[in-house]
């Protein structure tokens, strides 16, 4: 009944997946591995399937039940995230139906199948899927990789994820073989007390858990309640000593159980690393366990349980703890003074260097110059000693006050204890070769300088030579730049000593031109209208053909006598040397303004108007100014001026009687004034616009173009 209850809600599923762009049919339903192999990277496929809840990965809420968990179609297990509209509640060993899209995501480790759920159906409850029992070195990324398994082993160690802060990752040891165990929101204390504990440990083995690493190490991640406690911490004085004996490979002392070591601390750096000498005089490097917190000191007496590891040199204590101390009892040694460091280096016929083990772990002092400090760039406290050409680090990580009063350059002795530091394990060696010294500093007094750098270093001299060099470059720089200034500014003041002189030459002739205008023209004109006016007196009153002809004439006359004024005036005023337009216009207008009031607002550079432009406008001005005062009445008179697209735009509006533009009198009745105007207007090839009315006022735009700039 089973089966066929199966069948039909497949069958159903199927039919609704069928109107999906490329979703399968009833009769496409296969496994896990037929849709893996004819998928590729970066690519999706729509699958349906039925399969048993084998773990499940993320806790529930209240739109999803299950976020994510594993499915076991028979064949494989595949991560499935939840992302069905409908929440069905899921738990272990549920048989379901379940259908969405099937993608590989591509890692350097190779390809990692996942499956999106996009409608899930509870067919029926299952019983819960047993655990795997399996050895952590027997663990297999084929056969095993997300499958719930039990393992197990000592809890050495426990540190807060890097990845993630919310996760806390057990340290597990069985054997030689380490494994992280990841749990997820656990407190502190609860993992605290699974510490040296034989315990056993059910959860999902991940074989390379995707990370922003380069390298993902296996993993398995539980719960706290997955783990349960095989036997309790074996008090420390069950615990074995470490021996003293050979041992064949690493892996032989990675299989060793716990060991302790009693003696005296004689050099702590990075927090975490140690040099023990125990009572018979072997020296032990210890890697203090990452809940340690107090950092020990040098010289105190103590005894250390750890995990043994090497490095090829000596015998490490790896996730070490310290179980009890004591002060110091006995002497500190005087230190080894070597006369240079030829006594401490090996060469061999190829001319590679190496070290004699027989200082590890003396404490020795050694001459030398500075080359490297930890304030350049050093960020694990070491300074770098120029010893007899080979480059010793000194490490004061754990007295950085050693390094305070320190220079480049300085002659120093330095009294530390000598630690050989090892390449990586090779197999293929027979012996580990020692590729470096580092004298692990204890206090401030372990460094004395023998003689500070004299003031004028070579560095020093080069940054004294280029500030020289820059204050040179920059002194030529200042007197280019002043002699350019001079140019120009000697340039700018001959062409005004020469515009002055111009000017002055020009308001001499223009003086004198008027001087001979005035003795002569003035004097005939004004002497003919004498005769008119007299001619008018002596013709009879009945005579009306002559009358209108001699009052034409004598008006006449006397408008030339009165333009002929204004360019005498014109030729002895300044106005046209002023820069200023505003000025300029209102020393024309002020002998004509009588009491009326001006206002004057031309924004036009002066320089773009040429001379005989200028004069032009100003006369047009002038004339237009005339006329409202003589004829207008006017008590207010505005002139305005712009540029606008190459041309100047200025007008003369006042507010005067005013009068009709198209009646107004003209030259046949003795008016000259706005026929001057547009004589003008005309040769600066430009428009007037006359807007006026009886009793409204006058207002005369102008619009002439203006020449190009070269």
């Amino acid at each position: 009944m089973k089966k066929w209850t199966q069948m039909l809600l497949c069958a159903a599923a199927s039919i609704a997946l069928a109107d999906l762009p490329g979703a399968v049919t009833n009769t496409e339903i296969r496994s896990m591995m037929g849709i893996w192999d004819s998928t590729t990277p970066g690519t999706h496929n729509f699958f349906a399937l039925t399969g048993t809840v084998h773990t499940i990965l993320s806790s529930a809420t209240e739109t999803t039940p299950a976020a994510s968990f594993i499915v076991d179609d028979g064949e494989l297990l595949i991560p499935v995230f939840n992302r069905a509209p409908s929440p069905v509640a899921l738990q272990q060993g549920d048989r379901i139906f379940i259908s969405g899209i099937f993608g590989l995501q591509k890692h350097d480790y190779g390809n990692e199948p996942y499956a999106v759920a996009h409608e899930i159906q509870l067919l029926w409850s299952g019983a819960v899927v047993k655990p795997v029992p399996r050895k952590l070195h027997d663990l297999s990324s084929i056969n095993d990789n997300l499958r719930l398994i039990r393992a197990t082993g000592t809890v050495i160690d426990w540190r807060t994820s890097e990845d993630d802060p919310n996760f806390i990752c057990l340290t597990l040891k069985d054997g030689p073989t380490t494994m992280p165990v990841l749990l997820p929101s656990v407190a502190p204390d609860a993992v605290n007390q699974l510490l040296e504990s034989q315990v056993s440990v059910v959860g999902t083995f991940n074989w390379a858990l995707p990370s922003v690493r380069r390298y993902a190490r296996p993993l398995i991640v539980s719960q706290i309640e997955g783990i349960k406690v095989l036997s309790p911490p074996p008090p420390p004085q069950s615990i074995p000593f470490l021996e003293r004996k050979i041992y064949q490979t690493p892996e032989n002392i990675r299989s060793l159980g716990k060991r302790k070591i009693s003696g005296e601390i004689i050099a702590v750096w990075q927090k975490r690393n140690l040099l023990l000498r125990d009572y018979d005089g072997r020296i032990v490097r210890v890697k203090l366990s990452h809940r340690n917190e107090a950092v020990p000191r040098p010289g105190l007496h103590a005894t250390i349980c750890g995990y043994p590891e090497t490095d090829q040199f000596n015998i490490i204590l790896g996730t070490a703890t310290i179980s009890s101390s004591a002060p110091e009892a006995s002497p500190p040694r005087p230190p080894v003074r070597l006369m240079s460091l030829a006594d401490v280096i090996v060469k061999s016929p190829s001319g590679s260097i190496t070290f004699k083990p027989s200082y590890y772990g003396k404490l020795i002092t050694l001459g030398g110059t500075i080359r490297n400090l930890p304030s350049l760039g050093n960020a694990e406290g070491r300074i770098g000693l120029d010893c007899d050409g080979l480059l010793i680090q000194l490490d004061t990580s754990s007295c950085p006050e050693a390094t305070e009063g320190l220079e480049l350059g300085c002659q120093i002795e330095a009294t530390g204890v000598c630690l050989l530091e090892t390449n990586d394990y090779d197999a293929q060696a027979d012996m580990p070769h020692i590729s470096g010294l580092t004298l692990i500093l204890r206090g401030r007094n372990d460094i004395v300088v023998i003689s500070h750098p004299p003031w004028l270093t070579p560095a020093r001299f080069l940054i004294i030579l280029s500030a020289m060099a820059g204050v040179l470059v920059l002194v030529l720089i200042w007197n280019a730049s002043l002699r350019v200034l001079v140019e120009r500014r000697g340039r700018e003041l001959a062409r005004k000593q020469v515009e002055a002189t111009h000017a002055k030459f020009k308001t001499i002739e223009r003086t004198r031109l008027a001087a001979e205008l005035h003795d002569s023209v003035v004097q005939n004109l004004t002497g003919a209208a004498l005769e008119i006016r007299a001619a008018q007196v002596a013709l009879p009153a009945t005579d009306e053909e002559s009358a209108p002809h001699l009052d034409i004439a004598l008006k006449t006359i006397n408008s030339s006598r009165s333009e002929l004024r204004n360019c005498i005036w014109d030729l002895r005023n300044q106005a046209l040397e002023k820069s200023d337009i505003d000025e300029a216009i209102r020393i024309t207008l002020q002998p004509h303004l009588v009491d009326a009031q001006l206002q004057v607002r031309f924004n036009v550079p002066r320089r773009k108007i040429p001379d005989s432009d200028f004069h032009n406008i100003l006369c047009i001005i002038r004339e237009l100014v005339v006329n409202a005062v003589r004829h207008g009445h006017a008590t207010t008179l505005r002139v305005a001026g712009t540029i606008n697209g190459g041309r100047l735009l200025f007008s003369v509006a006042d507010d005067g009687c005013g009068f009709d533009p198209m009646t107004r009198p003209g030259m046949e009745q003795g008016h000259f004034g706005l026929e001057g105007v547009m004589e003008r207007v005309k040769a600066l090839d430009g428009t007037a616009d006359i807007a006026s009315a009886p009793g409204k006022g006058t207002r005369v735009a102008i619009d002439i173009p203006l020449p190009e700039e070269t």
